[in-house]
């Protein structure tokens, strides 16, 4: 970006650009980046950092390799360090889930991108190495693209160099079934609900989960695919209304006297037997007039909320 550290993304629209390519090091372990001179070409503003992500089957995933460039010296080194393979045995209705298309989500950035993905063999996942130390895993399960069964919340403490082995018992998945508070007049229009999990802290590893769900005309969502044993973060959003302002949850601990921030609604698994009622309040229109220094309208303005 201009003034600061920003995203390299491709620009298919531009035949002189470079985009950021996946690279395999030869046998010496090298790899050349192509990178752009400037990273704002129009205020020819100069790149000084680029960002690597380090990918090997056998060793830990760097995600986060900053390098100052151009490069002093000719190269940059970078030390892949050694992690934990982590090997889970998978078990459907109390039966080796053979056959089950099976899914794997840890915290860390290694399972995110396209690199080395988990194997299945049979009812057992086997992860690339994940770096050392407190690491969390979930197990999914997947029918024809959707989501039917979760493992419960793994916590893992990995040592560097040694196989992590545990065994996961699938559980089904839950639905959230609710509506929208009466503030919003029905019929509803472009309904939309966003559900996000709840980590435990702001510190130590975090696997979420988040999905969303169309709202009827007459103001009715049903949330599936949800782990039935996370609490879920709730906001909506129609034509006309938005869901109202939630409470920081006790899991948030870093709140202000004065909250500035605009909190989600938290549900907890026990509300799940129960259809919930998402609170609503009307949004308002904010119309803007620009002029110029000689108080005249000025036309072509992009004005941006």
């Amino acid at each position: 970006s201009s003034q600061g550290h920003g995203e390299w993304e491709e620009n298919p629209d531009d035949a002189e650009s470079i985009d950021p390519i996946a690279v395999v090091t030869d046998s010496a372990g090298a790899a050349t980046i192509a990178y752009p001179h400037f990273c704002d070409a129009d205020e020819k503003v100069c790149t000084l950092a680029v960002s690597l992500g380090v990918d090997h089957p056998e060793y830990a995933y760097e995600g986060a390799v900053h390098v100052d460039v151009p490069v002093a010296g000719g190269s940059h080194v970078v030390e892949l360090k050694r992690g934990a393979p982590v090997e889970v045995n998978v078990l459907l209705d109390g039966e080796p889930a053979v056959g089950a298309d099976l899914y794997a989500m840890a915290s860390g950035d290694r399972l995110w991108g396209d690199g080395t993905p988990p194997r299945q063999d049979g009812s057992k996942l086997t992860l690339p190495p994940i770096t050392a130390g407190d690491q969390e895993l979930r197990v999914v399960r997947m029918v024809d693209g959707k989501v039917t069964h979760f493992s419960p919340l793994i916590d893992m403490r990995l040592k560097a160099g040694a196989t992590y082995t545990t065994t996961v018992a699938l559980q089904p998945d839950a639905k959230i079934r609710g509506r929208l508070g009466e503030a919003a007049q029905r019929p509803i229009v472009d309904g939309r609900v966003k559900a996000n999990t709840l980590p435990e802290s702001r510190q130590g590893p975090d696997v979420s989960w988040a999905t969303w769900a169309e709202v009827s005309a007459d103001g009715v969502f049903t949330i599936s695919g949800w782990p039935a044993d996370e609490p879920s973060q709730l906001i909506a959003l129609c034509r006309g209304y938005k869901a109202t302002n939630g409470e920081a949850p006790p899991e948030e601990t870093r709140v202000r006297e004065k909250d500035p921030y605009e909190r989600p609604h938290v549900f907890r698994p026990e509300q799940y037997d129960e259809e919930i009622v998402l609170p609503m309040e009307p949004l308002v229109r904010c119309e803007v007039s620009v002029v110029g220094l000689n108080r005249e309208p000025v036309r072509g303005v992009e004005v941006v909320a």
